[in-house]
């Protein structure tokens, strides 16, 4: 049986040598949050859906 690092894809992050930071995934999940705030209320679902932080 061959090793798991052998068999086994490393994340595309760290293939391509990017961050791992989750301080980075915190803000770029704040973006996204904040992107589906305004797509609701440009679409005039404002107060009819909510989002909710877990």
């Amino acid at each position: 049986m061959e090793s798991w690092y052998k068999v086994a894809t490393s994340r595309r992050e760290v293939r391509e040598g990017r961050s791992f930071n989750p301080d980075e995934f915190a803000i770029a999940l704040e973006q996204v949050v904040a992107d589906l705030r305004q797509i609701l209320d440009d679409l005039g679902l404002t107060g009819k859906m909510e989002i909710q932080d877990s």
